[in-house]
């Protein structure tokens, strides 16, 4: 008989080797796709956990392969929600009650969502916006009647998730704006 120094240990150690050794091989497997996948644009935890396991990856090895990611800061769902929160201010505004929903559909927590909405909520859904967001798309509204017109712009801006009071404000503005010109 075989001493178990001479061999590298019991049979459950090497049985237990072997098998930390795959788990690690199958983390990195999951961790390689993820990057992959992140190299089109920024994903929530969500959107990556969601995609490995269509792929086929093992829980333990999503898990792994994420925390990896999160750590390095390769994946962070509140600097995600503030880019993406800048990027439609500027793009394509939209009210909070939109941009909350948008995120939460990518898989942000709702306690990320409300903290990044509250530190734009100067900026998000405000008169200013609605007006702007209007202006840029009045020639759409010119040579309509007052109804029509006014009942699109409204549900333009309300499918954008503006609030009904901020909404019917700027409607008002924007269609003496466009009267008068």
């Amino acid at each position: 008989m075989r001493d178990e120094a001479d061999s590298g240990g019991s049979a459950a150690e090497r049985l237990a080797a072997v098998g930390a050794a795959a788990e690690a091989e199958l983390a990195e497997e999951a961790r390689q796709m993820a990057l992959q996948y992140l190299g089109a644009r920024d994903r929530t935890e969500r959107e990556l956990r969601d995609r490995l396991k269509r792929r086929g990856c093992a829980p333990a090895a999503i898990e792994a392969a994420l925390e990896r990611l999160v750590a390095a800061r390769l994946v962070d769902d509140e600097a995600l929600a503030r880019r993406y929160v800048e990027v439609r201010m500027s793009e394509r505004p939209a009210g909070a009650i939109r941009l909350a929903q948008d995120l939460r559909r990518r898989g942000v927590d709702r306690g990320i969502v409300d903290r990044v909405l509250e530190e734009y909520a100067d900026r998000i859904g405000t008169d200013a916006a609605a007006l702007d967001l209007l202006r840029r798309v009045s020639k759409r509204y010119r040579g309509l009647d007052s109804t029509t017109a006014r009942r699109r712009m409204y549900g333009m801006l309300a499918r954008r998730g503006f609030d009904p009071e901020t909404t019917a404000r700027a409607v008002e503005t924007a269609w003496r704006e466009m009267e008068g010109t």
